[in-house]
């Protein structure tokens, strides 16, 4: 990431990201919470929203390009979401998030005082142009930010 970490402060190690992303949505959200799901998104994470008894909010990610719509955005916010969740590159559209994407996403959850949970399974498999911003590594949101990895896509061991 870029960023120092200390593995007895900032590290939890989970028998897979599956886990790790539950754990981060358990965690960060409380029963009547509201979190912003940019969809089309893997099938989990309304699931995982559900099942910590918060209220998804699904934010579109649109066509062709799979860009969001900043003030669609911005409304998902204004409803009081806890968390956003983000999966960065995108499963199961391949979108790798811009860094002025990630940016304003990095704003709105300062102003709106949330959390991003992030799904990066996918953050060494990326294409020129194209490169991987850890939203964590913004100024002001590592502190705000659940970051979730795996070694299974990375290194082929799934399951």
């Amino acid at each position: 990431m870029g960023l120092e970490l200390d593995p007895d402060e900032n590290i939890v190690v989970t028998c897979g990201s599956t886990e790790a992303m539950m754990t981060a949505m358990m965690t960060a959200c409380n029963p009547g919470d509201k979190v912003i799901v940019f969809s089309p998104f893997y099938e989990n994470y309304g699931a995982d929203t559900i099942l910590t008894g918060s209220e998804p909010i699904y934010v579109p990610l649109h066509p062709p390009n799979f860009e969001f719509d900043p003030d669609e955005l911005r409304r998902g916010f204004e409803q009081g979401v806890k968390a956003l969740v983000l999966c960065n590159p995108s499963n199961p559209t391949g979108k790798v998030f811009t860094p002025e994407e990630l940016q304003y996403i990095a704003d709105l959850a300062q102003e709106f005082d949330a959390f991003v949970i992030t799904d990066e399974v996918y953050e060494h498999i990326v294409y020129a142009p194209h490169k991987h911003t850890y939203i964590a590594s913004l100024p002001g949101m590592f502190e705000r930010t659940i970051s979730c990895s795996s070694l299974s896509k990375t290194y082929a061991i799934t399951g």
